[in-house]
């Protein structure tokens, strides 16, 4: 699914603040938060008009399936990222780039927007999409995309 967003919420403080609250595992937060505070925001990287490229990931059907093959594991076992995060994000991106295709205008695809400072939930939102955490039975995985800010209008109409 892929919505069209007149403004992205969020700044400096999503990456301050989510990225350093702790979980499960990880008592001082996102153990990437250092590499993330070296990505620009958003708004430093593309400009509008912004797309959120959003899929559903049935997490509850992937644990049952899971569980059928490996009845000893734990329900945090079967729920773990590692084992559809990368193939869910395939996808998205898949479905990003053909969208990218149709419009000659949008030329970055942001995989996680959250690194660059997006407040994902809040500007999903605004447009109607509901993102519950932590997910019970479906998983949403976001992406952002826009015009590329280097990109001059100029060199743009000659293309």
């Amino acid at each position: 699914m892929i919505i069209k967003v007149d403004k992205v919420c969020g700044g400096h403080y999503v990456r301050d603040l989510w990225c350093s609250m702790p979980y499960s595992g990880s008592p001082t937060g996102c153990p990437q938060t250092k590499r993330c505070k070296g990505y620009p925001l958003w708004e430093d990287t593309i400009t509008p008009p912004y797309h959120l490229v959003i899929r559903e990931f049935d997490i509850k059907e992937h644990s049952d399936n899971l569980k059928s093959r490996f009845p000893s594991w734990t329900e945090k076992q079967l729920r773990n990222p590692r084992l559809w995060q990368g193939h869910q994000d395939r996808l998205l991106k898949d479905e990003a780039m053909s969208f990218m295709k149709s419009l000659p205008y949008v030329t970055v695809y942001i995989p996680r927007p959250e690194e660059y400072g997006v407040n994902v939930v809040t500007t999903a939102r605004k447009v109607g999409i509901e993102i519950k955490f932590p997910p019970v039975n479906i998983v949403k995985c976001v992406g952002l995309i826009g015009k590329d800010i280097n990109t001059h209008p100029v060199t743009e109409w000659f293309k």
